[in-house]
């Protein structure tokens, strides 16, 4: 996936990929994925401060701004 793609689904995701979630144009949050929840499409994020933070689909425009090393990614 390019970086700085925007997703839809936690299921594009991976520990480790690092997020931006945004309200229009607006950055609201940055940080790297810590937790995924598949079954309700939420995931947790902590940005360079320690702020840990429920990321929800219907709320933020979310980009992939840096993955994991691909070794760590499901084939």
């Amino acid at each position: 996936m390019p970086h700085g793609c925007r997703i839809s689904s936690c299921r594009e995701l991976v520990c480790g990929d690092e997020i931006q979630a945004q309200v229009g144009s607006v950055v609201h949050f940055r940080g790297r994925v810590t937790n995924l929840h598949p079954p309700m499409d939420l995931f947790w994020a902590v940005d360079a401060i320690g702020e840990r933070r429920l990321i929800d689909f219907h709320e933020y425009a979310v980009y992939v701004v840096a993955e994991t090393a691909d070794a760590l990614r499901a084939p």
